[in-house]
């Protein structure tokens, strides 16, 4: 970013007058007009528009650069498109990944198209080295390239930042632009590129961008697509989205935990006999239950939008000074008290597979109860299992 001239709002002014004077000029300055948003008290926009990382990573950049790379890998012979296609169509998703699942992508190059929604885009590219990287050697160029991608959105959407971590964005995001020049030295660098240089300094400026994208909106946009597609009414469908809209909230407003904390709903629920659980679980949970003698016992919870089933990972804790996170294996689901409490089977470290962007770990039958709560981190993780290794 310090290799470029910043806009300020003087230059913004100078240039936007400049184009409405000559509106050949607008290539040149990227302005087509100036805005009347200028016209707040406290607002520029020249310095209040924060980038947004789901157009510029899942609709843009992420796409690109993984078809282009998957389809120079095809040309290099280390498999064909029939052979991605079958470890796409074919991949078996956790539990927490599967309402994202991909749709079946084409085995040809004519029909080799990653076009995803922004969650399915999300998920793809987290999941594809699991997909792909056993047929792919080590330190190949193009799959570093990859890699350091998605390096680069799994920091640039970090829910929170310390300064030391704005830093180290800004070194990952350089790094990236030099793998990508290295590799693809013909390639011109496309805008929504050039935009991530200025993601630290917006970090610093807007706080984490992750909570500033579109996607809300887009879910919410989808809804009414959704309602447009299944009624196929064409004559005022402003009204028809405005009142099937308006159904559907006053039904949500009737339910008793509607924008309330709590458990949304329980699925697969059954009273267990503690006497039936293990030790070491029972030690764990009978000073939570009062000791008694059976508890509520459920597949799968939903609390505050998140949905947490048997199988799914949890991070249980963190030692930052370390970098090493404590990951648990969600055996039982316990109701208590209207709250549901975690039993995790603790996992062992193995380290963590750059090649397949993973962490390898394995049981060790050793057991924690936790309430959501108290967990490091609330999304639940998917477990995969690559070769003999989780």
């Amino acid at each position: 970013e310090s290799n470029f001239q910043l806009r300020t709002q003087e230059s913004w002014d100078k240039q936007a007058n400049a184009v409405h004077h000559d509106e050949t000029l607008r290539s040149t300055y990227g302005i087509k007009s100036a805005s009347p948003l200028n016209q707040l008290a406290y607002f520029h926009v020249s310095e209040g528009a924060p980038s947004d990382f789901c157009h510029d990573f899942l609709e843009g950049i992420t796409p690109m650069l993984m078809s282009r790379v998957l389809s120079d890998l095809v040309a290099e012979n280390l498999f064909t498109f029939q052979q991605v296609a079958d470890s796409i169509n074919n991949f078996a998703y956790a539990v927490v990944d599967r309402k994202d699942k991909i749709p079946a992508v084409g085995n040809t190059a004519a029909t080799f198209k990653l076009k995803f929604t922004q969650g399915q885009m999300w998920t793809f590219s987290r999941l594809l080295p699991l997909m792909v990287s056993d047929m792919i050697p080590d330190g190949h160029e193009k799959w570093e390239l990859i890699l350091k991608l998605i390096q680069v959105m799994e920091y640039a959407c970090a829910p929170s930042f310390s300064p030391s971590e704005v830093v180290y964005l800004r070194d990952v995001i350089t790094e990236f632009h030099e793998v990508f020049e290295e590799v693809y030295p013909e390639e011109k660098f496309k805008p929504k590129q050039h935009f991530t240089i200025h993601y630290p300094t917006q970090v610093e400026n807007f706080g984490p961008l992750i909570h500033l994208t579109t996607i809300r909106f887009e879910a919410k946009h989808e809804q009414f697509k959704d309602i447009f597609r299944k009624t196929k009414n064409r004559k005022n469908v402003t009204k028809t989205l405005a009142t099937k809209h308006q159904k559907r909230k006053a039904l949500q407003h009737q339910q008793e935990n509607y924008l309330g904390d709590g458990i949304e709903k329980v699925i697969k629920s059954r009273n267990t006999l503690t006497l039936i659980l293990d030790d070491q679980i029972k030690a764990l949970l009978s000073p939570r239950i009062n000791h008694a003698e059976s508890v509520t016992e459920a597949s799968k919870v939903i609390i505050n939008g998140v949905t947490y089933s048997v199988g799914c990972a949890v991070i249980m804790s963190t030692d930052t000074s370390e970098n090493h996170y404590t990951f648990g294996e969600v055996e039982n689901i316990f109701i208590v008290g209207g709250s549901p409490l975690l039993n995790c089977n603790i996992l062992m470290h193995d380290g963590y597979e750059r090649h397949c962007n993973a962490y390898f770990l394995h049981r060790t039958n050793r057991y924690d109860i936790l309430s959501v709560s108290e967990l490091h981190d609330y999304h639940p993780l998917g477990i995969y299992r690559v070769g003999d290794c989780k």
